[in-house]
């Protein structure tokens, strides 16, 4: 329930082992094990599989465990003692206009999402902040997603960008774009507008100059239908990051 992989302007800040706490022994529950002597009549030779496959409903019984014990919104892992006793980000001053750029041009949802407050978490406001989001009619979150820029587009070109997205396409590279890689990116911005009749929305932060232009073709293929909830998605990862750094400057 601890494990996080943390990421930040799009580096992985824990890759390797000496960077990641590792269980060990000691951190073991007491455990029975049992032998069963039964084939699997669907794997070759009756085999059976152990390992990481059997553990994967497991974090999500125990969250749905601690959040129906603890009554607190608890949505996602990591699942620290903070969370749960609302100590998190507790004494830190938020106001709804420290809140109004999360969403790009949108301050209808930090407004909306400000209604069930008080937030003793950060993870209750995240929370709280995604769900405005989702409730709002689907011409509402239309225009909060045609609220963003193009990837080094013309906001970029004529200087007009947030602040906020401009740190966000700046640590991704695209303020330096070789030739071949902004006409790669134009190519897919338009096609892409045509297509869906919004912008290409990525949460650069997450990924690499590369990978963004190859999965903006590959959803391409999506539906307009599955490109809104992918878009939603992606405004969910920006302003959980922008928040991330709100709360950060905060402490």
């Amino acid at each position: 329930m601890f494990e996080e992989i943390q990421i930040k302007d799009g580096r992985v800040l824990n890759a390797s082992f000496t960077d990641y706490l590792l269980p060990t022994i000691l951190d073991m529950p007491p455990m029975r094990i049992e032998m069963l002597e039964h084939p699997d009549p669907e794997a070759p030779y009756g085999l059976k599989g152990v390992g990481e496959p059997p553990h994967i409903s497991t974090p999500p019984a125990v969250l749905a465990a601690l959040r129906a014990a603890s009554g607190r919104p608890l949505t996602r892992v990591p699942v620290r003692p903070e969370h749960i006793v609302g100590l998190e980000y507790a004494q830190l001053p938020l106001s709804l206009t420290d809140l109004g750029a999360l969403f790009e041009h949108s301050p209808w949802v930090a407004e909306a999402a400000w209604r069930e407050r008080p937030f003793h978490t950060g993870a209750e406001l995240e929370a709280a902040l995604e769900a405005a989001m989702r409730a709002a009619p689907r011409e509402r979150q239309l225009e909060l997603i045609r609220a963003h820029p193009e990837l080094a587009g013309r906001e970029a070109k004529e200087g007009t960008l947030t602040r906020e997205s401009t740190h966000e396409q700046t640590s991704a590279g695209l303020d330096r774009l070789t030739a071949d890689e902004l006409a790669a990116l134009r190519r897919l911005n338009r096609s892409y507008r045509e297509r869906f009749g919004f912008p290409l929305i990525v949460c650069v932060r997450e990924r690499t100059k590369d990978s963004i232009i190859a999965w903006g073709n590959a959803r391409l293929e999506h539906s307009r239908e599955q490109e809104i909830d992918v878009a939603l998605g992606e405004i969910t990862k920006i302003a959980r990051l922008r928040l991330a750094d709100l709360l950060e400057g905060a402490a």
